[in-house]
């Protein structure tokens, strides 16, 4: 049996339920992980940005989800999963997109 993991749900989650603790779910799975869709929201009275890129700068004190966190746990995962990034790319600009790119991968390997 193999799972996908999605950094945006987890994090939403997480931001709606006080109790979940993401980074315990993918601890708990993270042998059984064959797909990562990876992107970010940010929510504050409301949702403001969904299926953002992930960015190093995304705060979770300005309401972005801890996907940092949840990428950090990944890192770690001995698997060989795929990462989809499931973001919509229009939302920043080529640089910044490059920066996500960058971003995610040098996470995912514990850099």
């Amino acid at each position: 049996m193999k799972l996908c993991l999605d950094t945006g749900r987890l994090a939403l989650q997480e931001i709606i339920d006080t109790k979940f603790e993401a980074k315990r779910v993918v601890e708990k799975f993270i042998n059984y992980i064959e797909v990562v869709h990876v992107w970010n929201l940010r929510i504050n009275n409301g949702i403001k940005e969904y299926h953002y890129p992930v960015l190093e700068n995304q705060e979770i004190k300005e309401g972005w989800g801890n996907v940092k966190g949840i990428l950090g746990i990944l890192s770690y995962s001995k698997s060989n999963f795929k990462v989809l990034f499931e973001h919509d790319s229009s939302l920043i600009n080529d640089r910044d997109l490059l920066s996500c790119y960058n971003y995610v991968r040098k996470k995912l390997q514990g850099v």
